[in-house]
């Protein structure tokens, strides 16, 4: 019997979080409040593993397999009884994170590791009134991490190297791709970097450079071409004959730009409604949902041509 898992928030990134552990061969515990929000959890999961195995990422029998290692809870400590590990999803709201980490506290297996899914709330701030505080760190995937793999581990504080050394372990073996960050940022790696570029995006939109959809257009139909199996630095690198030196002496002047983007936030209601016009031109919110299922399909499709998650017929159970 391999170790359960505890999630907690059965929203959209706690059912991904499901879903990938399950894949792995985990059994896992999700939990809600709400019990509506876990009936709407198991038909979403339902919905996701059948569309898994529409795209042949994952066979009828492992799919009825890992819907059947997912059992729902409304009750805590039923939810956390036995974890090896919790992976919280609740509210990106730091009240709501700290208050579920004193419920915590009352039933928590000893040696049970706490992760937060925040996107970009500090490990410092999230833990600093528990006093299991040296077994809690920031596990950040994308959503949704069945599908994409990229993790970031945010120690805090407090945090036991050898708490570090399992969470990057145990997301490796679960097929993601972690990175450690060596020290607390806000926003952390991955959003800082996005936060950069819509900001350039949302700058050139508000300047009368280009249209929503024309910044949507360079992204999708050039630097993603790239973007999509490499890096920035790799891109660079590969971008100038002498390499990544070579490239950066080249554009320095280019790269003083950065200096004149406008930091957007906060927006202006006349801001938000030109954009949110522009979107909305482009995709009615009616058929928005019908857009996410095609997002999601389109990168099944994209991990297709490599393996998605661990297989589990190669998994050991643990005695």
């Amino acid at each position: 019997m391999r170790r359960m898992i505890s999630i907690l928030g059965a929203g959209l990134v706690g059912r991904g979080w499901a879903i990938a552990f399950a894949r792995a061969g985990y059994q896992v515990r999700l939990y809600d409040v709400v019990e509506s929000a876990l009936t709407s959890a198991s038909n979403e999961i339902q919905s996701n593993v059948e569309s898994l195995a529409a795209s042949g990422l994952l066979t009828a029998s492992q799919g009825a397999e890992l819907v059947n290692r997912i059992v729902t809870t409304n009750v805590l400590g039923d939810a956390l009884h036995g974890a090896a590990y919790v992976q919280e999803c609740v509210a990106e709201r730091l009240s709501v994170k700290q208050e579920l980490m004193r419920q915590v506290s009352r039933d928590l297996p000893a040696n049970a590791i706490v992760a937060s899914s925040t996107s970009a709330l500090l490990p410092s701030q999230l833990y600093k009134d528990v006093d299991f505080n040296d077994r809690c760190l920031v596990c950040h995937p994308v959503n949704p991490p069945y599908l994409i793999p990229f993790v970031e581990v945010v120690p805090s504080p407090w945090t036991k190297e050898e708490v570090v050394v399992e969470a990057m372990r145990l997301m490796k073996e679960i097929g993601q791709t972690p990175i450690l960050l060596r020290k607390e940022i806000a926003g952390f790696v991955l959003n800082r970097l996005q936060v950069a570029l819509v900001n350039e995006a949302i700058s050139l939109v508000r300047s009368g450079v280009a249209s929503v959809e024309e910044v949507d257009l360079a992204v999708k139909d050039g630097l993603a071409y790239r973007w999509a199996f490499m890096g920035p630095f790799e891109t660079i690198d590969l971008n100038a004959p002498e390499g990544i030196r070579d490239y950066l002496t080249r554009f320095t002047d280019m790269y003083k730009i950065a200096g004149e983007s406008i930091c957007e936030s906060p927006f202006s209601d006349e801001l938000l409604t030109t954009l949110e016009r522009e979107r909305r031109a482009l995709l009615p919110a009616k058929s928005m949902e019908l857009r996410r299922e095609w997002r999601d399909k389109k990168i099944m499709s994209h991990r297709q041509q490599y393996k998605l998650g661990p297989d589990v017929s190669d998994i050991e159970p643990e005695n």
